[in-house]
């Protein structure tokens, strides 16, 4: 019986090593499609409300920054 006990424990070993090569796998081959330029990135369209609104936030900020700066 120690054998059998022996014998699945390795076997849980095992499976926990196939389980993780997988997960580096998968990861790899993320890397890879990133790397080849292949994701899935679908981008969201924004208003030019939204695009004007973000300039000027981003503008008034640089404006603040700037006028600091000068001090």
């Amino acid at each position: 019986m120690d054998i059998l006990k022996a014998l699945r424990r390795e076997e849980k070993k095992i499976q926990k090593s196939v389980k993780s090569a997988a997960q580096n796998l998968e990861t790899v081959r993320a890397s890879i499609n990133v790397f080849a330029g292949r994701v899935d990135r679908r981008r969201r369209k924004m208003s030019k409300a939204a695009k004007a609104k973000i300039s000027a936030a981003q503008k008034s900020r640089w404006a603040k920054w700037a006028k600091s700066q000068t001090k």
